[in-house]
């Protein structure tokens, strides 16, 4: 005879890059023992990918893509599942920097995040929408979790930014028409790039180096020498790594 089949529930997370709302079910025994594998390995990119196979184990809307979403989508999703799963709040420890009488203290304290307080921050004045002239602007994607820790070494040269700027493409237009990057070969691309001034190159700089982030903070008074810290919490490492 076959075993009764367990159900669950459901919840809905906001992603910030698709502006809708997806629905997921708490991760399960065998994506907690997933978690505890990557976390006993202490490599980045490992947690990553396993992040990655519970949030897609986890999704129930077949037709989003969770293999292009961005990090800060992905960070948030994993941040609701756990909370859904596990719990509201979070214990991690921040060794005390303050200096006193010339030595660091170092005392090591442990304290509780609320996972109800963790936002995506979307710094003042980012946009994917970036206007060329009145009349002509790109729309350019959001950078997948595979490429998004690169993306801070790649926009310290004009190559590396024009090979950005066509990676993240998502289509052209102007008043009258809209072009997408798949309609345009890469030659025709980047003819087009090099029409463009270093002034109207410095809002494509803009947007890969203002991207969306997850953040929360905590204040932490320090039960040596009593100093008062803000800690910030920012990213998955500093969450769960």
């Amino acid at each position: 005879m076959a075993l009764p089949k367990i159900s669950y529930p459901t919840f809905d997370v906001h992603l910030t890059s698709l502006n809708k709302k997806v629905k997921f079910r708490p991760f399960l025994v065998k994506e907690e023992k997933l978690l505890l594998m990557a976390k006993e390995a202490e490599d980045l990119s490992s947690l990553l990918d396993t992040v990655k196979q519970i949030i897609n184990n986890c999704c129930l809307d077949e037709k989003v893509d969770i293999e292009n979403l961005p990090l800060f989508d992905l960070e948030m999703i994993f941040i609701h599942l756990r909370l859904r799963s596990v719990g509201e709040t979070l214990e991690l420890t921040y060794k005390c920097e303050n200096v006193v009488e010339e030595e660091r203290c170092g005392n090591s304290m442990a304290f509780e995040v609320d996972l109800n307080k963790v936002e995506v921050i979307v710094p003042i004045d980012h946009t994917n929408k970036i206007m060329i002239s009145e009349e002509i602007g790109m729309m350019l994607k959001y950078p997948s979790i595979s490429i998004s820790s690169s993306i801070a070494s790649r926009v310290d040269t004009l190559e590396n930014i024009l090979d950005l700027i066509y990676e993240h493409l998502d289509y052209v237009f102007d008043d009258s028409s809209k072009y997408e990057a798949g309609s345009v070969t890469k030659e025709e691309f980047y003819d087009f790039l090099g029409s463009l001034s270093l002034d109207q190159l410095e809002g494509f700089k803009a947007f890969f180096s203002t991207l969306p982030y997850v953040q929360t903070s905590k204040e932490v008074t320090c039960s040596k020498c009593s100093f008062n810290h803000t800690i910030v919490v920012k990213g998955i490492d500093d969450f769960f790594g």
